[in-house]
């Protein structure tokens, strides 16, 4: 499986978030009829690894040029997301039968949309997902 060869350190980071995102496209394609930037992100945090699996849209903004003037500018739109998902990875390797390891921070397609990121994942164990509604932008 891809997240286990990422994991042990057979694939780099690059590889296994491309796999992530071409896999994740084809199952998600049926459910969501939007498109945005997936950011992928591996964090550690004390001894707890996580992996955050976003769907983030564009939005125009201001920014400011060379010359201290203001200019349209794109942004991330991290208010209005339509997936954000975060998996703790060390909970997902301890195999432990009860570890719900699947948060859904922001989730706009329901059971279908969990099971399909479950299997986007490489995770033929079954779906170990609670949802939330906790806002991802501090995240991301």
């Amino acid at each position: 499986m891809w997240l286990r060869d990422y994991l042990a350190g057979d694939k780099s980071f690059a590889e296994f978030s491309v796999a992530l995102a071409e896999r994740l496209a084809k199952q998600l394609q049926e459910q969501l009829s939007v498109s945005g930037y997936l950011v992928i992100s591996h964090q550690r945090q004390g001894d707890t690894e996580t992996l955050l699996v976003a769907l983030v849209h564009q939005r125009e903004g201001i920014g400011i040029n060379s010359d201290h003037q203001a200019v349209p500018a794109a942004q991330l739109n991290t208010s209005q997301l339509t997936l954000a998902a975060r998996i703790n990875l060390t909970q997902w390797q301890s195999d432990a039968p009860n570890a719900q390891y699947v948060s859904f921070l922001k989730d706009r397609g329901g059971k279908k949309t969990r099971r399909r990121v479950d299997l986007a994942a490489g995770d033929g164990r079954g779906s170990r997902c609670s949802g939330g509604n906790a806002h991802a932008a501090q995240s991301v």
